[in-house]
């Protein structure tokens, strides 16, 4: 958001989250780029509006070292990323702000309640990253052969299969707590919350888990490593009464300048934790 224009933070909003609508389009490759539109200022009646982050930078992810379920902080230019983003949201009508227990979400969170301060706000292990078992500490490109050899079996529909180790978890997994998480918080239907869960939820959480989410919740899970997620990105999903969900806006990373790193693509596609 250009302040210095006198644009409201609210109004930007409403016009930059335009980025992508649909997963299916985003699963036929990097060289096809959805039709861009502007998403709705304001969800139906009936809809619950989530608003899904991914927490600031660590120095792990400036190393490109895997994190997974390692509690790693926010480095300098994570919090000024946490307080770019929550500067974004804030003229937005949130109720709600929960994010995984790890200290990287937990603190990007923190600093977007900061402008809700009447937001009920949560921490919720179901929302934690997701565990990578032995490669956490490693940098990515000593351990290619066995990433893409993951990433390429969930890709084929083998979303069993776990990283190694005894804590490596499988995209199944991942994808059940999650979806597990969203129906505890009354997002999805099937549990008594569901009747009150408020309409503007924000969750901060992680990278890969976000993409597995999102994915799961568009029922293909085998295309979840296709969707981009930055720090401090912002996905905006509609989900309606039955738990069919729209995704409106994707990876949206306009409020970051270029002081604050804004992410190539090619940077963003690879973003593992």
């Amino acid at each position: 958001i250009n302040r210095d224009a006198g644009i409201a933070p609210g109004v930007a909003f409403s016009h930059a989250l335009r980025c992508v609508v649909q997963l299916d389009h985003i699963a036929r490759g990097p060289d096809v780029r959805p039709e861009i539109q502007d998403f709705p200022s304001a969800a139906a009646d009936g809809v619950r509006r989530l608003y899904l982050v991914r927490h600031g930078e660590t120095n792990w992810n400036s190393e490109n070292r895997i994190q997974g379920s390692t509690d790693i902080p926010l480095n300098a230019r994570g919090k000024a990323q946490a307080d770019a983003v929550a500067s974004y949201l804030c003229d937005l009508p949130i109720e709600l702000v929960v994010s995984s227990t790890l200290q990287r979400a937990s603190s990007t969170a923190d600093a977007i309640r900061s402008y809700h301060p009447a937001a009920q706000r949560t921490r919720d292990q179901h929302f934690v990253e997701m565990s990578f078992g032995e490669l956490e500490g490693l940098v990515l490109s000593d351990i290619q052969l066995t990433y893409k050899t993951t990433i390429a079996a969930w890709a084929r529909g083998e979303t069993a299969m776990r990283w190694p180790g005894s804590s490596g978890e499988s995209l199944d997994e991942v994808a059940d707590r999650g979806l597990a998480g969203l129906r505890e918080l009354g997002l999805l239907p099937g549990l008594e919350a569901h009747s009150n869960c408020p309409r503007h939820v924000c969750i901060v959480a992680h990278g890969r888990f976000n993409k597995i989410l999102m994915a799961a919740l568009r029922g293909d899970r085998s295309s979840s490593s296709t969707i981009a997620q930055g720090n401090t990105c912002i996905n905006v999903l509609d989900i309606e009464e039955d738990g069919h969900c729209n995704i409106v806006a994707l990876n949206v990373l306009e409020h970051l300048p270029a002081q604050l790193g804004r992410p190539s693509e090619a940077k963003v596609a690879d973003s593992v934790a």
